[in-house]
């Protein structure tokens, strides 16, 4: 492309959307259920009256039973339910069986249980918070255990045919008497979200057959036992009553005291991790849809054309419909949470104990979670995904999701459940992790509705054992009966899975032998022996104490350390769960790990792959030493992350990150993290384990860690936590970051501190001289300071004659965006990447003119396009992923001029553009700020065509070539962008598997911010980041303040007029575009007026005081093309309306940016001729006192 024009916006960009593509890769298992109607094999239209309809529709089901369950009930065995283990098994087989193990339990758990489960004292401190009375309570849970039940939904045999009270009959008699406390049956159709067990106001008309009717036996199936479908039978389902199957297991549980769970996908009707080629109607396999006649419509493919499901094409138009013409993934989750979720929620709201969500990387949980709540404000959830490397839990969980690890092997295998099992008995609180119970979700057979049993009942009866004895909670999945492998009309639970709960429960009266241990269980106090003088417990000398081990493994951990006194880091000592070989690789970085997880930028490797054979058994496994000593002088800090090829490095947890773990006269070191995968997953709170070997005044020292008790392993991706401790750490928090939430009363500053007082002031009054640091006085300073403040927050000066004196306003609101307060700048855009507009730019070019022709008019800042105006698939620096992984999207530098002939860019050197525009605007003191896309490589609004490499645009990209392996799409095929398949692999890489679209904003703040912010943290004076409605702002804004505490940071979302506060407290000055039209209404149009008074009249000394957050200012400012468009077009101000609005914001200490669009051709480094000469003319008078003349009275078009 020449210069930028591939990627020009027209407009305001933000409100372009494209919609995601249904046929989406998937690695779906073969052996998903289906809605037992695939035989159907005719084309005609399934809806064709016939005879049959005649009959009159009445409410009767039959009750369909077998000779065998009607005949041979399952012998019923002691009524007595076996009571639970002693609470805290040996991890080896007892000597002797325990003498006082009880032998007698209540048959049914109380009526109303406690809001925990009793227990006795823990040994260590109890979590934060735990359920009570008032908020969602597992303990009915707790020690127990349930079933679980899959039934197709929508109209098929399965619903119609299907008898409740057969199947309440069979639980009563066989289940019941033996603690089955609830069940989890399917209100979707499993795994997909395509049919349900019940009636829906939009889904029942507009989706035919995808949720139950109550259809006559006689009317269902002829004498000859043909279906509809078969043989030109055909019904009007429109002419049936809707039926009510989940209601129907409701009532019937509900009279036995036993809960009931709905199991839902969270992919819904869009079918998001799913294709519409597994949707109940696709290709007309359903016989009650013609998709041959409807396809064609709804796809505009020609006609006849079959492949397409139409319940998958009416959702999104209803979607469309009802959420502004979008259909995106992100509107598509909000979607099944408000549409969905939300009206089975006040449907079942009388008697639903909760909901147990599947496919959770497609959930907006949050939005879940409000909906739900709204109608059961006690109802339980819990939410699955695809990350099943280790049993996690999210903040939103009730109870743990809990299926098994690996579903390509049988689910007793020892890799599935026995780490959950064992970290529950060791590392719970009574079952809890914080206030999420640990529950188990084990599939009886070899398919969870199908198949053979694949446990032995000993081994069953070990593992359930043990996790009811640590009081989690265990859930069997269990098939439905069968005859001949038909799973259709038969309402019954398989009877051998029926008689192997049986005996498994009712073994619960003995202790088990504890033979099932898969390997060498850690035990929950080690001794500590004085002999090993690098065991992991402390000495005795030690004031943290002793009798702690370390019972967590994993691949490795971050930690900081923090010396006393100069000296020599020669190695580290690490300690393993097993005794094996494994390979070890050792980070380290000046300054804290924190904020730098999940990006390898700034970090040394000083030990690379070394192999080494652990110990084991809780000993200390020497590493060799440093090839060079990493020398700390005192009262330095430096971070450590050590990492493994294989999850066996241990670690403890029961501390919070930032307090000290250990320490002595020379050296301290801090709780850090645990770390799933190299610079991936990770989560705080955990304290490594090992030795530190150091030298200090000629003394060799070994500093052994402290381990606590341990937690479950951490979340799916990365904690960014905006809220305080509420367990105060030993000494100040180390972190550069401020806390979102202070303690002590409000401030009026806009942004918090980043370094208290030792002894913070509670006065009301303020000190009458400013201190050197900045305060936490609920009043301002009188007398502001001599000095630049060295607060985050801004500092308005005092000068009353600078604008109106407001009584109610601060006199000092000190901070980031103060050096901008009654200033101006302009703004550039430059398309990133390497093209002709990089090769051949030159930005000593640049800076001369602005040196030479705007400079002396008071220009403090430019505002340079980091990445590519609108989109974030280009970038004007290097990048360790994106120059190394998507060629082309970084600049590059071609000595040869510009023939675009070259398509071999790894032989060709980086150019960082964006660093010599930091680099030589410092040079002339103009600062510099960064415009960012926040829907980044990903293009999360944009959609991929949009994307420079899409379908071969670039000449650096063979997307024929890459496609079919990014996309699982048979050659030749190359309509797509391989640049954001390999950024979402990448994330998935680094994030655990998953590419949600939070994980996808989460890995750009981490991956693409922080690495950028890093780099340029040295001049860089802030961010402008576009596309707010998909940042991930909190973390955004708190790596840039990590690596830049002084930037001036704002993101474009929000109301745009009059100006306002929106993000408080990320926001430092309002992004100030002007309405999105620029058509109907631009720049200079009267609509845009209320920006210019909003300044005067609702600003405090040209702040806006947020309404949500009080005591947050964010500074006023305009951003104002001063073209038609943003980077191209013509001059649509006059130069005297120009002058008076720029005037009254800056008289008004507000702030104003002017995007001027670039020359072209040779001169595509200067800034265009017109607009420099009219800028000149402007700035030549900016300090009108008014009268003023462009008022916009009777909203008066003055610009035409």
């Amino acid at each position: 492309t020449t210069n930028d024009a591939a990627h020009e916006t027209t407009n305001d960009a933000a409100y372009e959307t494209t919609n995601e593509t249904t046929n989406k890769p998937t690695n779906e298992t073969t052996n998903a259920t289906t809605n037992a109607t695939t035989n159907a094999t005719t084309n005609e239209i399934a809806n064709k009256p016939t005879d049959e309809t005649a009959n009159k529709p009445t409410d009767e089901t039959t009750n369909v039973t077998t000779s065998a369950m009607a005949n041979k009930p399952p012998t019923r065995l002691p009524t007595n339910p076996p009571t639970r283990p002693p609470t805290n098994p040996p991890t080896r087989p007892p000597t002797n069986s325990p003498t006082n193990a009880p032998t007698n339990a209540p048959t049914r758990p109380p009526t109303n249980p406690p809001t925990r489960p009793p227990t006795s004292a823990p040994t260590t401190s109890p979590p934060t918070q735990l359920p009570t009375s008032d908020t969602p309570s597992t303990a009915f849970m707790s020690g127990n255990q349930g079933i679980s039940l899959i039934i197709p939904g929508g109209v098929n045999d399965d619903t119609v045919m299907f008898d409740v009270g057969a199947f309440t009959s069979q639980f009563r008699q066989s289940l019941l008497d033996y603690g089955v406390s609830w069940v989890i049956i399917n209100l979707s159709n499993h795994k997909y979200g395509d049919t349900y067990l019940a009636p829906h106001p939009y889904l029942t008309f507009e989706h035919i057959g995808s949720t139950p009717k109550v259809i006559p036996s006689n009317i269902w199936k002829n004498d000859n036992d043909d279906v509809f479908g078969d043989d030109n039978m055909f019904i009007y389902l429109e002419n049936y009553r809707d039926r009510d199957l989940f209601r129907e297991f409701l009532d019937a549980l509900d009279s036995m005291n036993v809960k009931v769970f709905a199991y839902m996908s969270a992919q819904g009707p869009a079918m998001l991790t799913s294709t519409e080629t597994k949707a109940y109607d696709y290709n007309n396999i359903y016989p009650f849809v013609d998709s041959c006649s409807l396809c064609p419509v709804l796809t505009s493919q020609p006609y006849p054309f079959c492949g397409c499901a139409p319940s998958v094409h009416f959702w999104r138009r209803h979607v469309r419909n009802s959420y502004g013409g979008r259909d995106d993934e992100v509107i598509m989750k909000v979607a099944y949470a408000e549409i969905i979720v939300d009206e089975y929620a006040k449907r079942y709201k009388d008697k639903l104990a909760g909901f147990y969500f599947d496919q959770g990387d497609v959930a907006d949980m949050v939005l879940i979670v409000e909906c739900i709540r709204d109608h059961i404000p006690k109802a339980m959830i819990s939410f699955g995904t695809e990350n099943k490397s280790i049993r996690l839990h999210y903040p939103f969980d009730d109870f743990t999701f809990g299926t098994p690890v690996d579903s390509t092997i049988p689910s007793s295998d020892c890799s599935n459940y026995y780490p959950f099992i064992t970290t529950t008995e060791v590392a719970s609180q009574d079952g809890y992790f914080d206030t999420t119970l640990a529950h188990i979700h084990a599939p009886l057979n070899s398919e969870w509705d199908s198949g053979s049993i694949v446990w032995h009942p000993r081994q069953a009866h070990e593992w359930q054992s043990r996790m009811i004895a640590a009081r989690g909670a265990w859930t069997w999945g269990v098939k439905r009966a069968s005859i001949d492998g038909n799973m259709a009309t038969l309402s019954y639970m398989d009877p051998e899975d029926v008689l192997f709960v049986q005996i498994v429960n009712e073994a619960m009266k003995k202790t088990p032998d504890y033979k099932y241990l898969c390997e060498e269980s850690p035990t929950v106090s080690p001794t500590v022996s004085a002999s090993q003088p690098v065991s992991l417990a402390v000495s005795d000398e030690d004031v943290l104490g002793a009798d702690f081990g370390a019972t967590i493994y994993m691949h490795g951990n971050m930690f900081d350390i923090e010396a006393m006194k100069d000296m020599l880091i020669h190695g580290l000592d690490v300690m393993a769960s097993i005794n094996t070989v494994f390979s070890i690789k050792v980070y380290t970085r000046t300054g804290t790990y924190k904020r730098h997880e999940t990006n390898i930028f700034g970090w040394d490797l000083i030990l690379d792959e070394v192999d080494i054979w652990s110990k084991g058994g809780n000993k200390a496994t020497p590493l060799p030493d440093f090839s060079d000593p990493i020398e700390m002088l005192a009262g330095t800090t430096r971070a450590f992350y050590v990492t493994s090829s294989e999850p066996v490095l241990l670690c403890s947890m029961g501390m919070q990150e930032g307090e000290i773990a250990t320490s002595n006269s020379n050296l301290r070191l801090y709780v850090g993290t645990l770390n799933l995968d190299e610079f991936g997953i990770y989560a705080k709170d955990y304290t490594w384990n090992g030795n530190i070997r150091f030298e200090a005044t000629q003394e060799i020292t070994l500093i052994p860690t402290v381990s606590l008790k341990p937690s479950i392993p951490p979340t799916t991706v990365p904690t960014i936590s905006i809220q305080p401790s509420k367990k105060p750490s030993q000494l100040p928090t180390r972190s550069s970051r401020p806390t979102f939430n202070p303690t002590l009363p409000p401030t009026i500053s806009s942004k918090p501190t980043v370094s208290g007082s030792s002894n913070p002031s509670i006065s009301t009054h303020p000190s009458p001289i400013a201190s050197v640091k900045p305060t936490i006085s609920s009043h301002p300073s009188k007398k502001p300071s001599s000095t630049p403040s060295i607060s985050s927050r801004p500092t308005a000066p005092t000068d009353p004659s600078s604008s109106p004196t407001r009584s109610s306003a601060p006199t000092t609101i000190a901070g980031n965006a103060e050096w901008m307060a009654g200033n101006h700048g302009i703004s550039i855009r430059i398309t990133g990447g390497t093209n002709y507009g990089t090769v051949l730019y030159d930005v000593d070019a640049f800076v001369l003119e602005l040196e030479d022709k705007l400079l002396s008019y008071g220009v403090k800042w430019v505002i340079v396009t980091l990445s590519t105006s609108y989109y974030g698939d280009r970038y004007l620096g290097q990048h360790s992923f994106l120059t190394t992984n998507l060629p082309g999207s970084t600049p590059k530098e071609y000595d040869n001029g510009w023939d675009g002939s070259i398509t071999d860019l790894s032989t060709l050197p980086d150019r960082d553009i964006f660093g010599e525009f930091v680099d030589r605007l410092d040079g002339i003191n103009v600062k510099v700020i960064a415009y960012m896309a926040a829907q980044g490589p990903a293009l999360l609004i944009s959609g991929e065509t949009k994307a420079y490499d899409y379908m071969d645009n670039s000449p650096y990209v063979d997307s024929f070539d890459r496609c079919p392996s990014l996309t699982g799409t048979p050659a030749p095929f190359g309509a797509c962008a391989p640049s954001v398949h390999l950024w979402k692999a990448h994330v998935a890489e680094r994030y655990f598997g998953s590419k949600s679209d939070a994980t996808l904003r989460k890995a750009f703040a981490a991956i693409i911010v922080g690495e950028y912010a890093e780099r340029y943290k040295q001049k860089l004076a802030g961010f402008f980041f576009d596309n707010g409605e998909v940042a991930d702002i909190p973390a955004i804004y708190e790596v840039v303040q990590e690596s830049i505490p002084h930037a001036a940071v704002t993101f474009n979302k929000g109301q745009r007029l009059p100006l306002t506060n929106n993000n408080a407290p990320y926001e430092d000055y309002t992004f100030g575009w002007p309405h999105f039209d620029f058509n109907a209404y631009p720049p200079p149009d009267c609509k845009n007026y209320p920006a210019i008074t909003s300044v005067e009249d609702k600003a405090q000394r040209g702040y806006f005081e947020s309404s949500d957050v009080p005591g947050q200012y964010s500074l006023g400012h305009l951003y104002m093309p001063l073209n038609d468009d943003w980077a191209k077009g013509s001059i649509v101000w006059q130069t005297d309306k120009a002058q008076e609005w720029m005037s009254r914001v800056l008289r008004a200490r507000g702030a104003w940016t002017w995007a001027v669009k670039r020359a072209t051709g040779s001169a595509l480094s200067a800034i265009d001729f017109e607009d420099v000469q009219f800028l000149r003319r402007v700035y030549t008078n900016l300090n009108m006192p008014g009268p003023y003349t462009y008022n916009c009275q009777n909203n008066r078009f003055s610009f035409r």
